[in-house]
């Protein structure tokens, strides 16, 4: 499926013609039928910690996600059960190595229990590699990736064109 450049000179009076109709539909297949989506969830793994006080990517290999959205717009989200031990814990995105909310504690901050956010990125072009960030404000914190109190954990990232 190819985009099609639509008519964009028309005049009060031209009329509208099957294939100019037909390539409105068909350009909205184009930018939906294959809409650029990847949600990844990991459980039954080790937990994620870090005691940097300094944001840093929290996997490299398993938390990271590439798309090429066409429209440029991407909604990231975000989910884990956290811990901490009497200090705050703090989550960012990086997408192509620049971290991205622009704030001293990133996009959300937790204590102790579920922890998550949504955010809508705009103007991206070409591929974009997509990673979630935590920091601690001092100590260990720890989001959960397995079994807690016999209840299954999981740390769920997503990325996907809108």
């Amino acid at each position: 499926m190819t985009w099609n450049t639509p008519k964009t000179d028309f005049i009060t009076g031209d009329p509208l013609t099957a294939a100019q109709v037909n390539a409105v539909g068909d350009n909205l297949d184009y930018l939906l039928s294959d809409t650029p989506a990847e949600c990844i969830v990991r459980s039954q793994a080790a937990d994620y910690t870090t005691t940097s006080t300094s944001f840093v990517v929290i996997d490299t290999t398993n938390l990271a996600i590439t798309l090429t959205p066409l429209s440029g717009r991407v909604l990231v989200w975000f989910s884990a059960l956290g811990a901490i031990q009497s200090n705050t814990g703090y989550l960012d995105i990086e997408i192509n190595g620049v971290r991205q909310s622009g704030r001293t504690d990133g996009y959300t901050a937790w204590l102790s229990g579920p922890v998550a956010f949504q955010v809508l990125y705009t103007g991206l072009s070409g591929s974009q590699v997509i990673k979630p960030m935590f920091k601690s404000s001092s100590g260990l914190v720890t989001l959960r990736c397995g079994a807690v109190a016999g209840v299954q954990t999981a740390v769920i990232f997503g990325a996907m064109q809108v």
